[in-house]
């Protein structure tokens, strides 16, 4: 057995037996009652410290071996890739977001997204897209303890925080941005919590240096803000009649940002526009997502300030939103929706998801990483709901609440057991023939690459994933001569009839031979290549030799056709 698949079977495990004591425990405070004393030993913070030290450690490096595990898999895929190339010229200084895997654009036209070029400069330690995995799965671990740290500040009972840490932990939302590839919206959770805490614990300035950074993964940073404001104003409003010099502090403070967040929002639109109307050929209608309203930007908006019961109804129609709903709030215990004005900054990140087209894609039910920027929410809501519970009950309602949340969270660690890719997507021959076909490839030629080896080609000036589809127009957009050409008997499999036979016309044309083949996979280099040469940067078209041959059957000027012609 490879390290790799002991990893991924190791976290499997390590999530079943989590899920199994945390049953256990559940079970052992519902039918015992006497055993709620010993809850009290999770108050003892000081005796503790080898259990804080491990719940603060274990997770970051599991998900961050996890990581390096899937990149020397190369399971890391192709978002994982144009994530390093990304991070390369930004680097380099050929752009904030810019990207020759995305027709040699700025990356603005997908998304008003940058996180990748603040982790830049961890390329000087290592040239590797390890590096990157290794920090996202750092990132993405620390949740874990920033969960459990945000407990101990808002939680009256000492044991709410361990409660936290396992939700949070046990959540599909973790699993699935662990288990995602690296990419820029995968930071909004780790970077939420550690600025929420902060805030809590008084270091103000760290705290809006990384509530500044959280508007660099993605542009629905602002509904977070807008939400924020909203606690803000309503809290204001309860501070009214005791303590008027505060009330009016925090509704200036409550109407700041949401005024802000929207003017930020307009701007973050502006740019992505602005990026699209210069790199037409590759601009994404995202707003697509919400045909329902309207499908267009100005529709949708339209809709939103003309018509807000047909807002309303779109959070639950059709009714199989309300599984969405379900998945958000149930591994949480329900406990968000006691929290009261916490709740607000949960309800305005979600509800773009919700009003979403029911089955679109990932981004109405959050899979991948769109669920990463809702867990900093959860986890202060749910620490708010939780006090405002625990205030209710008496000890035996404590005790039966806590069983409860452990049940949840055993739940969660059983469903999201599943830390592997399905059988037979990445063949078994890849982990001994994919490193020797990247060795023959120098660091700075330029590549077409099958998108499963781009993380590993992705740190240089010009990469491009060979296409699937003919409507692919991030390939087609300022195509260039590759140097070298890494393709998988896969690629040949999945992609649409015709696309392998275009791409292999035009390099057998350009006179490309192999030079390595192995089980399934192909490199081939260009005759400069091969006498150790690169080619001049050229910009080519993969149709150009049907068009030469459609102009070469072209009459002469002033011949005439025949009939038949």
């Amino acid at each position: 057995m490879s390290w790799t698949r002991a990893v991924f079977l190791g976290l499997e495990w390590a999530w079943c037996l989590l899920g199994l004591l945390c049953l256990g425990a559940s079970a052992s405070l519902l039918l015992k009652p006497e055993l709620s004393r010993r809850l009290k030993h999770l108050e003892d913070f000081p005796r503790l410290r080898p259990a804080l030290w491990a719940l603060g450690l274990l997770p970051p490096v599991l998900i961050a071996v996890f990581k390096l595990a899937q990149f020397h898999s190369f399971q890391l895929m192709f978002d994982s890739g144009l994530s390093a190339n990304l991070a390369w010229n930004a680097l380099h200084g050929v752009g904030l977001s810019h990207c020759s895997v995305l027709g040699d654009q700025t990356y603005f036209s997908v998304h008003f997204s940058f996180t990748m070029a603040l982790l830049a400069p961890l390329l000087l330690i290592w040239e590797s897209t390890a590096i990157l995995a290794l920090a996202y799965g750092l990132a993405i671990g620390s949740m874990v303890p920033a969960a459990f740290l945000i407990g101990r500040r808002l939680c009256t009972h000492r044991t709410v925080p361990w409660a936290l840490a396992l939700l949070t932990m046990s959540h599909r939302f973790f699993h699935d941005v662990g288990g995602s590839p690296i990419d820029n919206n995968g930071f909004p959770g780790p970077l939420g919590l550690w600025a929420a805490w902060l805030w809590l614990s008084g270091r103000r300035g760290l705290s809006i240096l990384l509530g500044l950074a959280l508007f660099t993964p993605r542009e629905q940073t602002p509904f977070l803000f807008f939400g924020v404001g909203l606690f803000f104003l309503t809290r204001a409003w309860t501070l009214l009649r005791r303590d008027r010099s505060s009330s009016i502090r925090a509704a200036w403070v409550g109407a700041a940002l949401a005024i802000c967040s929207a003017l930020a929002w307009a701007f973050e639109l502006l740019v992505i526009r602005s990026a699209q109307l210069a790199f037409p050929e590759c601009a994404i209608n995202y707003w697509a997502v919400f045909k329902s309203l309207g499908g267009a930007q100005g529709a949708v908006l339209h809709r939103l300030l003309t018509s807000p019961w047909d807002i309303l109804i779109a959070m639950v129609h059709p009714f199989k939103k309300l599984g969405t709903a379900a998945e958000v709030f149930l591994p949480f215990g329900l406990l968000p929706l006691f929290s009261g004005a916490a709740l607000w900054p949960v309800l305005t990140t979600w509800a773009p998801h919700q009003l979403a087209d029911y089955g679109t894609e990932g981004f109405h039910a959050l899979n991948s990483q769109a669920g990463s920027i809702l867990l900093g929410p959860l986890v202060v809501a749910s620490a708010s709901g939780v006090n405002r519970l625990l205030g209710l009950l008496g000890a035996a309602g404590r005790r039966r609440l806590f069983a409860c949340l452990l049940a949840v969270a055993g739940a969660g660690f059983f469903r999201n057991s599943g830390w592997q890719l399905p059988p037979g997507l990445i063949p078994s021959a890849w982990p001994k023939t994919g490193p020797r076909a990247l060795a023959l490839i120098p660091k700075n030629a330029k590549v077409w690459s099958d998108e499963f080896f781009l993380p590993q080609l992705a740190l240089r000036r010009y990469v491009k994933v060979l296409p699937r589809a003919y409507s692919e127009n991030n390939f087609q957009v300022r195509l260039f001569a590759p140097d070298w050409v890494l393709l998988s008997a896969g690629w040949v499999r999945l992609a649409q009839p015709g696309v392998p036979d275009q791409v292999m016309e035009f390099l057998k044309t350009r006179g490309y031979q192999p030079v390595f083949r192995e089980a399934d996979l192909v490199v081939l280099a260009s005759p400069e290549a091969l006498k150790g040469e690169l080619l001049p940067l050229e910009w080519v078209s993969l149709a150009e030799k049907r068009q030469a041959r459609e102009k070469a059957a072209e009459p002469a000027p002033g011949a005439v056709r025949s009939p038949g012609s």
